[in-house]
């Protein structure tokens, strides 16, 4: 009688288990946004060069403290003394900015701009003026309209006519870590508008 009972109740796991195993296959994980990881696609340390979104563990645990900040989660003096040098600079007004010309023919988008992503995940306000360092400012809720906005003062908007165009002109700000178009980040902005981050 008992070895019947335990071939029984061992039947019952194992059906179970299999229950369990086909379930878990059914669910596709989603990848993580920006609002968890500044790594991943759309974040501000996302390169689309890396198989993760970001070379390796450091950069990685950069995106995460990053993300917090950027959603108002933790004040960016908080912010571990390791990972502090992916934030953007404290002064507000650098003596001198490194700005590109803009291509004549291209029109520049209305300063206050709000340039949400499709998902929620990350929006961008344009301040102006284009091909200049620290000209976005970034918010982790997808709004512009919930502060606070972090501007980004080592990133751009860029304007060019093609990309190479784009990156001779990210290049001239700085040693260039990025370029993409928004477009390709999946924003409704015109193709000629490329997000640039230097270092």
């Amino acid at each position: 009688m008992k070895y019947k009972r335990a071939l029984g109740v061992t039947v019952f796991c194992v059906f179970a288990l299999g229950i369990y195993l086909v379930a878990a296959q059914e669910v596709t994980p989603e990848p993580p946004t920006p609002i968890e990881n500044e790594c991943s696609p759309g974040g501000v340390l996302y390169r689309e060069e890396n198989q993760d979104g970001c070379p390796n563990e450091w950069y990685w645990k950069a995106g995460w403290y990053l993300a917090a900040v950027n959603n108002g989660d933790i004040p960016p003096e908080d912010m571990p003394d390791e990972f502090t040098s992916v934030l953007p600079p404290l002064d507000a007004e650098p003596t001198e900015i490194p700005t590109a010309e803009m291509p004549s023919e291209l029109v520049e988008l209305p300063i206050g701009s709000c340039w949400p992503h499709p998902d929620d995940v990350f929006a961008y306000q344009y301040l102006g003026p284009a091909n200049t360092l620290g000209n976005i400012r970034g918010y982790g809720e997808g709004n512009c309209d919930r502060p606070p906005g972090l501007i980004l003062g080592s990133m751009a908007a860029i304007y060019a006519n093609s990309r190479s165009e784009a990156e001779t002109i990210c290049l001239s700000l700085g040693e260039m870590t990025a370029l993409s178009s928004f477009q390709d980040m999946r924003y409704s902005m015109p193709p000629y508008v490329y997000y640039c981050a230097v270092r």
